[in-house]
């Protein structure tokens, strides 16, 4: 076989080798993104909601002094938002 013809076949293999790793592992990296990408949106979507407890229930240590009610289940809802917290903030934002 002429070495022309070698590199032509060569060519060709390393073209249908890279064709065919595209078709399998392309799907796959997609869905790795995919799968990573709503991972962080749900993480979002929890740190989002613990946030929001705990700027609700904040007010509960204020309104101590003005007698209303439910003032327990509140600052017990503050804490657990609290102790939560750490799984989806960073530890300035924990800090702060």
């Amino acid at each position: 076989m002429e070495e022309g013809t070698l590199i032509a076949v060569i060519s060709i293999l390393a073209s249908a080798i890279v064709a065919f790793g595209s078709l399998v592992i392309g799907p796959y990296v997609q869905e790795r993104l995919r799968m990573e990408s709503e991972k962080k949106t749900n993480r979002l979507k929890k740190e989002e909601e613990l946030y929001n407890i705990l700027l609700k229930d904040i007010e509960a240590f204020y309104e101590a002094s003005k007698g209303h009610e439910g003032i327990k289940e509140k600052r017990q809802e503050f804490v657990e938002a609290y102790r939560l917290l750490w799984l989806y903030a960073t530890d300035e934002i924990i800090q702060g």
